[in-house]
This record gives C-alpha cells, structure tokens and sequence, in this order.
C-alpha cells in the first residue's frame, strides 16, 4: 500500500486546465489544431476520447495526433516504481514471478532497443485474447485509480493491454513505427508519465501526406479537453453507456463508412514497414508534450519515436483500450506466453480436418484450405502454459462468462470463477471478468 501522505492530494490535479492549454498550444504553435471532438466521444468517466475510425483508414491522422486530458498527481505510482527491486524489471525475475513472452523478440530489438518493460495486461494482436499478468496486483492499489479516473468504472473493463516502459539514458532509444495491429486500428492508447524529465522528446511524424492534412488550422481553436458531468448527459449505468459506445446504428453506419474512404487523388499512402525509414528519419516532426502526470491520448497509428539523452530515466504507464468490453485471464506466476502462437487445441482441430479430407477422394482442396484459414483467422493469437506445461484457455468472447460460474463482479478485475478444461484433459482453475455485454 502507498504512504498516506503520498495520497493527500486529489487524482485530478488543480492546475490540470493549466497543463492541458500548455500542451495544446504546444501542437497550436506547430500549426496544428486537434480535430472537433463527436459528441459521442466520450469515456463513461466522462473524459473525452479520439475519433477512432480514421484509424482504420488510409488517413489516421484526421483522429487527431494527441488529446490532452488531466494533470494526474502520479507520486504514488513513482513512489511504488522507485522502491521496487530493481530485479522486477529484468527476464529472470519476471520468468519466476510474472510471466515472460516469446514472439517479440526481434520486433522489439529493432524498434526499442534498450527499452526496459513491465506487462500488467496483455492481448494478441487483434486484441481479442486478453490475460492479466501476476504483477497487476502488485501495482493494482496505484493503478486502478487512476484506470478509473480516465475511463470510469463501465470503460475500465474494456482495457487490453497495460505496460510500464523504463528507458534508461542514452541506453535506450524508441525509433521510428507505427503501430498497425488490431489493438491499435481498433483501440485507444493512453499514456501516463509517471517518471521523467524535460530532455526526453517525444516526437510524431507524420507522412507527407498526412503531415499536409494534419496542418490545416481550424477555426477556433479548440479548447482544452473537460470532463462532462452527470448533468451534461454523462453515462451512469453500463448499459447507457454500452449504448453510447457501441449500440447506437448511427455511429456505426458513419465507421463503416469511414473505413470505404480512400485519398482524394487515387494514391494510397504507403505504410510504414522500415523499408523506408530513412525517408521517415527526414520527415518533419511534431513534439508532443509528456511531463510528469499529463495523461494524454496519442494517436499511434501515426509514426512516432522517443528519445531519452539523459540525465535521468523515464516510465511510462501505456494502456490500450478499446470501445467494448474484453473478457480477462489471469495468468499464474511462472507461466509463459507465446506471442502469434497457435494453440494446442486450433491446431489439432486442424488435423483432425485434414485427417478427415485426406481419406475422402472427394475432399474439395480449395474449401479444405479455406476452412483452414478460416480456423486460423479466428484463433488466439497469443498461447499461454503454466510453468507445468498446461495449457491456459482464455474464455472468448462469443462465450458466456456466468453459465456455471460464481460472479462476484467487484473491483475492475473482479468477474466470473470457471474451470477450464485444456487439451490433454487437465483441467485448470482460473478466473475470468464478467462479459457485461455482447459484442
């Protein structure tokens, strides 16, 4: 638990309107203004949120490159960060009392070489699978708050991924990409300075093209983000907001819509894939602020880099959220996660598929391959074993999370209790959120 004294001031800081216009007149003075917020763009706390369906489209940056939101009062969440072993931060510690994960290895050394990271939450890449790390709750009494404050209690269980980054200075260096999962296409990153310092840049660099769009000014400026209140229409119940979010034919008529668009001249606008990193490299870029506290949203579907010269290091608390709930798994301590792995149970299926096709002469090759697909497609991209070698079977989400279950659905990771049975017949005990709606 945190020091009382570390807790006296309020989450939500009195000169967050302050720090909020300062970073907005940041991208201002760039020639950049933030697009109007949708009415419907609101968490269930009432924070405002990014437009989410530029980013699936050829132009991600008309959702806009950062919203600005509170100043947090973090020093609880520092305080934690700089009176935890030092060894939680490295691969054999976390190998024995968190989990570690294979599959990201060489993305991350070319990307973020150097670049220290602590898992809370974690999905596959389309962020469908999500499991709850060990060291969530070790971190769980100064994270939740302030989980809660941005997204409120309803959204907060929408949350896939939630990673702490330590750079060390001038040992670390977070280049130049763009994120193109469905975890980013999809969801919403947030950031949360909890550690660092003026030297450190933050930088976002758009294409040619997008750099073009991203500059047209409009009038007026906007105004720093503000919470609603109950009395401006705020959600109170999850139903309501399931409503605002997800229910409404409306908004998803204008997403759907949204994701035919194509560029204006007939030219698409050619994705990142470092082949073209040079021409990135002399790209213009836009500094975003990141001081200690400013919770902002950042658009990553654009390209962006960090660099960290010194003299101290930089956490960063990184969340990503999407629009609907997601069931959670919890993972025991010393389990392992195969990042794009395919799971046990899927590639069996796929055997049994084959064995069946391969003694009918009549087999149809073509809709035998399509099945295949189909299967793959739809399988978890992310497979994890206990430290024994069995299985976790994450419940999905088509699935009921309450038939035969004991819902408790207290706290955010508060849900459902569930036997999973994993291939081989072992059956393992976890535990599952509570589904709160359908998808």
């Amino acid at each position: 638990m945190s020091a009382p004294h570390l807790r006296s001031k309020p989450l939500v800081l009195s000169d967050s309107q302050h720090v909020a216009s300062a970073a907005l007149q940041r991208l201002t003075d760039a020639g950049y203004n933030p697009p109007p917020l949708q009415p419907s763009e609101y968490w269930s706390s009432g924070w405002p949120r990014m437009d989410i369906a530029p980013k699936l489209t050829d132009h991600p940056e008309t959702s806009g490159i950062q919203l600005p939101l509170f100043h947090a009062n973090v020093d609880a969440f520092k305080a934690r960060l700089l009176a935890m072993p030092e060894s939680m931060w490295t691969r054999d510690d976390q190998a024995i009392s968190n989990v570690v994960m294979s599959g990201r290895g060489p993305n991350m050394e070319r990307f973020k070489p150097g670049v220290e990271g602590i898992i809370l939450l974690f999905s596959d890449n389309a962020g469908e699978v999500v499991f709850q790390f060990p060291y969530y709750d070790y971190f769980k009494s100064e994270l939740e708050p302030i989980l809660l404050e941005i997204l409120g209690p309803t959204d907060i269980r929408n949350i896939i991924r939630v990673q702490l980054a330590r750079m060390t200075p001038g040992a670390s260096d977070i280049k130049m990409h763009q994120d193109s999962g469905g975890y980013a296409k999809q969801g919403h990153r947030i950031h949360v300075p909890i550690i660092t310092h003026p030297r450190v840049a933050f930088e976002v660099c758009p294409f040619g093209g997008q750099l073009a769009a991203a500059l047209i000014r409009s009038e007026p400026a906007p105004t720093p983000a503000r919470k609603l209140t109950a009395a401006e229409g705020l959600p109170e119940t999850a139903a309501a907001a399931a409503q605002l979010h997800s229910g409404g034919s409306a908004l998803r008529d204008q997403r759907q819509a949204t994701q035919q668009l194509q560029p204006n001249d007939g030219s698409r606008l050619q994705p990142y894939d470092g082949s073209i990193s040079q021409q990135l490299q002399q790209q213009p870029c836009v500094t975003v602020a990141a001081s200690e506290g400013l919770v902002f949203e950042l658009n990553n579907r654009l390209p962006h880099k960090v660099s960290n010269p010194g003299p101290a290091t930089r956490v960063h608390l990184v969340v990503d959220v999407f629009e609907e709930p997601k069931l959670r798994t919890k993972l025991p301590a010393g389990a392992t996660c195969e990042y794009g792995g395919v799971s046990s149970n899927t590639l069996q299926q796929i055997s049994q598929l084959v064995d069946l096709a391969s003694q009918s002469q009549e087999a149809d090759k073509t809709q035998l391959a399509a099945q295949v697909e189909s299967m793959l497609s739809k399988a978890p991209g992310m497979t994890c074993r206990t430290k024994d070698g069995v299985e976790v079977v994450p419940k999905m989400p088509q699935q009921s999370a309450s038939v035969g279950s004991k819902q408790d659905g207290s706290g955010a990771d508060g849900g459902a209790e569930s036997d999973t049975v994993a291939p081989g017949g072992n059956k393992l005990h976890i535990q599952h959120d509570v589904e709160d709606s359908v998808r």
